[in-house]
């Protein structure tokens, strides 16, 4: 049976509740937690998006005194990057042009190591110095592609060791003779000498045979690498995160050089090579173009301007990936996308 008293006590309580509640309330030194409990936690701001690492070329004016190994580790470290890789180790007593890949770039970086390079050096001369025609003329004698034995005092590994150690330590050895290519030499004025050459050559074995062919002997004063591909005009190593990343060039500067070809895709067919999926060109002018290109040399995929990824031709005339570039951003985007990280 209902019972109406249980109910009108029920009801008297939870009206002299309310007017208990509303009567600390109105207290100034009683907080609304006090009687409620705490207030929820507010959301969480969103987390930001996570920074795309650093990829591009980095054109470092090595300073005599470090290794190339060395140079390359400082520029990783302050740049933030995943990857890093050099195109062309510069002897340690070297100075000049060193390329650097970060990210994505070190995907490019064998097509750099095959590229020309420029040095300039000047001889210092331990006997009566032969005449500059004398020197110029026998530069003429190494043009074009020679055997050249590498120095002693190289990074050659000779059983299982590197060639310098072995040299330093004594040990007897031979190291067999390398065909390298010379494309230019030519006497400068103060008595520079400035080659154009391959990859493999050795500038200090070419200063000690034109020194045998001369009938004196020399060595090597000062020795500056210019050139290495489309790549010259070095930077100083920055001693700021943003300065290097100015001077960051985009992964397809390596274009610039001519030593790999380019091929420009759509959206659709860009998509398809990011998946790993072959190709059939749509454009007739590309068609033309890809069907002079040899059967299995890379060419270097772009989607309005940015590269996409390595590919081959087929035999059958299709286009597949040899190697996925993944998204980066560039410099500007890159220093856009810090300010922004550091503004949260």
């Amino acid at each position: 049976l209902w019972d109406w008293r249980a109910d009108a006590c029920s009801a008297d309580r939870t009206r002299r509740a309310a007017q208990a509640i509303d009567r600390l309330l109105k207290q100034p030194q009683v907080s609304r937690d006090l009687v409620f409990g705490p207030s929820p936690a507010p959301a969480p701001a969103p987390s930001p998006a996570p920074a795309l690492p650093p990829s591009g070329w980095l054109i470092l004016d090595k300073p005599a005194g470090i290794t190339s190994a060395r140079a390359t580790a400082q520029v990783k470290r302050l740049a933030g990057a995943a990857k890093a890789g050099h195109c062309g180790t510069l002897d340690p007593d070297a100075e000049g042009v060193l390329p650097i890949a970060l990210g994505e770039a070190t995907k490019l970086v064998r097509f750099l190591l095959d590229a020309r390079k420029t040095y300039r050096f000047a001889l210092e001369w331990l006997s009566p110095p032969p005449s500059p025609a004398a020197i110029e003329a026998a530069l003429q004698n190494f043009l074009g592609e020679i055997e050249q034995v590498p120095p002693r005092l190289s990074a050659i590994h000779v059983n299982g060791k590197r060639a310098y150690a072995l040299a330093r330590a004594g040990v007897e050895f031979d190291l067999p003779p390398r065909r390298v290519h010379l494309y230019a030499a030519g006497l400068l004025d103060g008595g520079t000498i400035e080659i154009t050459c391959s990859k493999g050559f050795y500038v200090r074995s070419l200063a000690r045979d034109l020194a045998e062919a001369l009938g004196a002997q020399c060595r090597i004063a000062s020795l500056r690498r210019t050139e290495v591909g489309p790549f010259a005009a070095p930077h100083p190593l920055p001693q700021e995160r943003e300065a290097l990343l100015a001077r960051l060039q985009p992964v397809e500067a390596i274009l610039s050089g001519g030593d790999i070809a380019s091929l420009g895709v759509s959206a659709a067919e860009e998509m398809r090579l990011r998946w790993g999926q072959g190709i059939f060109l749509s454009s007739p002018d590309e068609k033309t173009d890809v069907a002079c290109h040899p059967p299995g040399k890379p060419m270097l995929a772009l989607r309005d301007g940015k590269a996409v990824a390595l590919v081959c031709r087929g035999e059958a005339g299709e286009i597949r990936p040899v190697r996925v570039l993944h998204p980066c951003a560039s410099a500007g985007a890159q220093e856009k996308q810090d300010e922004e990280t550091e503004g949260r």
